[in-house]
């Protein structure tokens, strides 16, 4: 067994070694000022081996690679990133490539009205390190009914949090491509309906009159309510025939209490709102510009 006994102030003796040789062209070379000196001296166990080695170190680096090349060449979504991505009226306009996400307690959510009127239970996640963001716009033609158009940017991060670069790009859309992009608009505002009909009902229960009978013998959870009760309206909603799901969201209350239920009970500023006018708030964000596909 052969054992290594390292020499006492061996550090200190390393770290004063690397400040003589960065000291050799540091201070003769007259083109640093006193804070880039001390700057450089308290990056300890590095030597520059010259300015142009200094200011590659020193340089915005890119939060996705760890390196101050261009990252535009790379996909993104190659990485294993956390995506928090953004709707509005059923459409992607926002995607955020984190690095890591903390999940809190669902128990402190909160409910509230958006400044479009839809109701909405906050987020309790905690995103961290923001490496790319992904923005989206929609252009439609005249008439508002057919998409012809998606301008996108994504934009880069550096390690400092500053913007690094961006990117700019359109993506097109042509005859089927343009209705199966209305189709998947519309399927997403099912799933946000679905979700905000599941967390209302999971976090508003306890201590409320919902019969919990009714949600277990009838299968009415969020799924079971769009898959069985109302499953032909939501296929007749997804092909753009909306009417016939909202009319029955609207009517439901006698056959299924809790969609009558008042949110005003969770908080005071949306009483009067219940949960099928929520969930008809979600669904009608599009109805203006496709009711029939």
């Amino acid at each position: 067994m052969i054992f290594v006994i390292a020499p006492i102030g061996s550090v200190s003796f390393l770290n004063k070694r690397i400040e003589k040789e960065n000291a050799n062209w540091l201070y003769g070379s007259g083109e640093f000022s006193e804070e880039e000196i001390a700057e450089i001296q308290n990056v300890e166990g590095k030597v520059f081996s010259d300015r142009e080695a200094f200011a590659e170190w020193r340089m915005p680096h890119c939060l996705l690679t760890g390196t101050a090349e261009d990252p535009r060449g790379l996909n993104y979504n190659l990485f294993g990133l956390i995506k928090k991505r953004t709707f509005v009226a059923g459409e992607l306009t926002e995607i955020d490539y984190y690095k890591t996400m903390v999940r809190g307690d669902p128990t402190d959510s909160e409910l509230y009205e958006s400044v479009s009127g839809i109701i909405k239970w906050s987020g309790t996640e905690e995103y961290q390190e923001l490496c790319v963001k992904e923005t989206r716009e929609y252009v439609r033609d005249s008439t508002g009914l057919y998409l012809v158009s998606s301008p996108r940017t994504a934009y880069w991060y550096g390690t400092d949090n500053s913007l690094f670069v961006q990117k700019k790009w359109v993506k097109e859309y042509v005859d089927d491509a343009a209705v199966t992009a209305d189709e998947r608009r519309r399927a997403n505002l099912i799933k946000e309906a679905k979700r905000f009909l599941w967390k209302t009902l999971l976090l508003a229960f306890p201590g409320t009159n919902i019969d919990p009978n009714e949600l277990a013998s009838d299968g009415m959870i969020y799924a079971g309510f769009f898959q069985n009760s109302s499953k032909e309206f939501v296929i007749q909603y997804k092909e753009g025939l909306t009417t016939p799901l909202t009319s029955y969201i609207e009517s439901c209350g006698s056959e299924h209490t809790f969609m009558d239920f008042d949110l005003g009970l969770i908080d005071i500023s949306l009483n009067g709102i219940t949960i099928a006018n929520a969930v008809n708030r979600i669904l009608k964000q599009i109805v203006s510009q496709s009711t029939t596909s």
